[in-house]
């Protein structure tokens, strides 16, 4: 099937880079960098009625867990539309992967999504992911269970995400949602449902970006009100 899994391209983006470096691979050291924070936008649905009480396990590419966060219950964070896991500056280096888990009270923890990636191809001490770009969004079974703006903020060595405000926060989930969705419903109904996802994921990933470069003082890309040309 060749490369599906999000974070499978993103290795594979990091040995394009590697092939182009001047100096010997093979002695390369690892650059450290140390997880502050993950920052959700949007609320994966795994409960009943949906929402759901998310937690991040930490751990090595060998399933060495590193930190494990308390869980959050939905009804204390959904106001915001998003919510900041905490990490406390974990020391990392080399291949790591964080998994995004629903607490359940009742029944074994759900394990809702992931992301593996370097350290040492961090820049600007953020990572920032779109739902395509998510090891377990880009599945089609799960796809209804994740909002088409959810995205991961993961921040390191003591930067902080942007400060959001939670009704703005809101607003461009809806935006986005609808503006996706509308792209979705015009292209599946000319049966072209390929296209019809990739157009969504680009749509997602555009607003999200601009929603950030907003939140930040950096101003919208224009353009960014209308939906790709069919």
């Amino acid at each position: 099937k060749g490369v599906t899994i999000p974070s499978q391209a993103r290795y594979v983006s990091y040995f394009a880079q590697l092939r182009n470096a001047p100096s010997d691979v093979s002695q390369l050291e690892w650059a450290p960098a140390k997880l502050t924070v993950v920052r959700m936008h949007g609320a994966p649905s795994f409960d009943t009625g949906g929402g759901c009480d998310p937690y991040i396990v930490v751990s090595r590419v060998n399933d060495t867990t590193l930190f494990r966060s308390k869980h959050h219950p939905y009804k204390k964070w959904k106001a915001n539309g998003y919510l900041d896991l905490e990490v406390e500056n974990l020391p990392l280096q080399g291949d790591v992967r964080v998994t995004l888990y629903d607490h359940d009270a009742t029944s074994a923890d759900d394990e809702m999504c992931a992301v593996a990636f370097n350290t040492h191809f961090i820049t600007d001490n953020v990572l920032r992911l779109t739902r395509a770009e998510i090891d377990g969004c880009h599945k089609e079974k799960n796809k209804g269970k994740f909002p088409l703006s959810f995205a991961l903020e993961l921040c390191f060595n003591g930067r902080r995400p942007d400060p959001l405000d939670a009704e703005a926060e809101a607003r461009e989930a809806q935006r986005v949602d609808a503006l996706a969705a509308s792209v979705s419903a015009k292209l599946s109904a000319r049966g072209e449902q390929a296209r019809a996802a990739a157009e969504v994921d680009a749509v997602a990933k555009e607003l999200y970006v601009n929603h950030l470069r907003a939140s930040s003082g950096g101003g919208r890309t224009t353009g960014d009100e209308e939906p790709p040309r069919e």
